[in-house]
């Protein structure tokens, strides 16, 4: 499955590459998202003047995943939730669950 995978991806990749505009070439219209920061594994979209990194995640119980959009700060504010749950069952582990 992995092999599969990885044969899919490589055409996937080189299209995106022909995709992005050049150095030179001014970002305008569909291609204005391309200005927007990037964050790592997002894809950015402009919905009614609203940025937005949109990405699929898996959706428990089924083989399709779901698009998920959300703002820069929401994205934020979920790292930042995600880390302060890690760092106080760090301080605070459960006893007997080792």
């Amino acid at each position: 499955m992995r092999f599969t995978l990885h044969f899919a991806a490589i055409p996937l990749a080189c299209l995106a590459g022909c995709a992005t505009p050049t150095a030179g070439e001014p970002a305008s219209g569909a291609n204005a998202a391309a200005v927007a920061p990037a964050i790592p594994g997002y894809r950015t979209v402009v919905r009614d003047g609203v940025t937005l990194y949109c990405r699929t995640e898996a959706a428990t119980g089924s083989v399709l995943g779901k698009q998920q959009c959300r703002t820069a700060e929401q994205i934020r504010q979920q790292e930042s939730d995600a880390r302060q749950t890690l760092d106080d069952q760090r301080r605070n582990p459960t006893p007997g669950r080792y």
